[in-house]
């Protein structure tokens, strides 16, 4: 029997798609290593400005140990913080503090099983974490929507121009795995398994936190299932306090207590940067450094809505028409995933309109590479599309495949990619 038919015929779906994942993988750094080989365009003065700008002179050294050779292709922009804080620790004196602890941290622990250099160590957990989460993507669509749903949204999540950085050393794929995790227990009512993602989620990006809101509606959905829509827990056969506390117990306290876990989970965020630094919030002191992202940009709609209107370059690090067109596009999903799953909705508020607003669109691009609906929303289109519909999907897909190939060759040679 041929290969290819062993695995047509003894594979399951699930198994050809980790299959091919793994392959996707493998041909996309063949392909880069054969055209870094050929060619670099890598910005040397760009990252020495960097390094003596944002980083402590030890550190800084330590770093430009890195980015030397052919790895300094993978030790750019924010890997670059994720890999001293790897090394060094939080310290009040650094401001890679206004990234999250267990990205670094897992580079760390990866680092002192292996003995082998933290970039090699971050690019490898960064990709076995892609692929898993990738994988359980797909099978969460399919189990809600169909294979052909499923295949078509794995497709736009794996060329969508953001998705590059699933490939490289940042917190995208382990924050991504963990949003798999816990969107398919919520699904499955496995709450345990929910539990350590939801804690673990804002430990990995600050967006971890507003979890929440999901979980409160996942919450209040089986209080109203219980309760038939009254608003008290009731049945023909049974009474009293006793069974309300029992229905309690067996139906309504596991989405109770997830609830508590971001909060516990951003809690913990804080107090080991109080252990670290003396500051509980210097984070977010940090993060002033960058002079974008705030939580107070969220209600001020007038600055969203002119940001917006106002772009200024193609794709730059602010003003960026690129990063606006990806919101378009989320803006695009909407009216699909409020036909095929209302419930879904409260992710791309969290995932990806709340970081729009924050940071008036900066790094868009970047952040709505894990909004896990929009490319749902895009698969049940393409799927359910014939005839020359169905070759616009083949061309859009193709449109964001050659904007990933631009954007991943200017982020591995130091240019601004999101």
């Amino acid at each position: 029997m041929r290969p290819s038919a062993f695995i047509n015929s003894s594979w399951q779906p699930g198994h050809r798609v980790l299959l091919g994942l793994v392959l996707w993988k493998a041909g996309y750094f063949l392909l880069l290593v054969c055209a870094l080989a050929f060619r670099s365009d890598y910005d040397e003065s760009r990252a020495a400005r960097i390094r003596e700008v944002w980083f402590p002179p030890m550190q800084g050294q330590w770093l430009e140990r890195q980015q030397t050779g052919f790895q300094r292709h993978f030790a750019t922009w924010d890997a670059a913080h994720y890999l001293v804080l790897s090394e060094a620790g939080y310290s009040k004196e650094l401001r890679s503090c206004a990234f999250y602890p267990l990205w670094p941290w897992t580079i760390r622990m990866g680092v002192q099983v292996s003995g082998a250099s933290p970039v090699v160590v971050g690019m490898v957990l960064a990709n076995v974490l892609s692929v898993v989460g990738c994988w359980l993507f797909w099978r969460n669509t399919a189990g809600r929507f169909g294979e052909p749903v499923a295949n078509w949204a794995l497709v736009y999540l794996v060329l969508f121009p953001g998705s590059l950085f699933s490939h490289f050393i940042y917190s995208e794929p382990q924050f991504f795995l963990l949003l798999m995790v816990l969107w398919k227990g919520l699904e499955a009512r496995d709450y345990g398994t929910a539990l350590s993602a939801a804690f673990l989620l804002p430990l990995s990006r600050a967006i971890g936190l507003f979890t929440i809101l999901p979980i409160l509606l996942h919450a209040w959905g089986r209080w109203r299932e219980v309760s038939g829509g009254t608003g008290q827990i009731a049945d023909e056969t049974h009474s009293g306090v006793a069974f309300r506390r029992q229905i309690f117990r067996e139906k309504l306290a596991g989405p109770a207590l997830l609830a508590t876990a971001p909060v516990l989970g951003w809690m913990t965020c804080l107090t080991l940067m109080w252990h670290w630094t003396g500051d509980a919030f210097q984070g977010f002191s940090a993060q002033e450094h960058w002079r974008v992202h705030s939580i107070t940009h969220l209600w001020d709609v007038p600055k969203f809505v002119l940001g917006f209107l106002d772009p200024t370059s193609w794709h730059e690090f602010r003003g960026s028409l690129l990063d606006r067109c990806a919101f378009i596009l989320l803006l695009l999903s909407v009216p699909v995933l409020w036909r095929r799953g209302r419930d879904l909705l409260s992710w791309v508020l969290i995932l990806g309109v709340v970081p729009a607003m924050s940071g008036t669109f900066t790094s868009f691009i970047r952040f709505e590479s894990v909004v896990f609906p929009i490319f749902m929303a895009m698969g049940a289109w393409s799927a359910g599309s014939v005839g020359g519909w169905r070759g616009l999907a083949v061309g859009f897909a193709s449109g964001l495949a050659a904007l990933h190939i631009v954007l991943v060759w200017r982020f591995v040679n130091h240019g601004w990619a999101g």
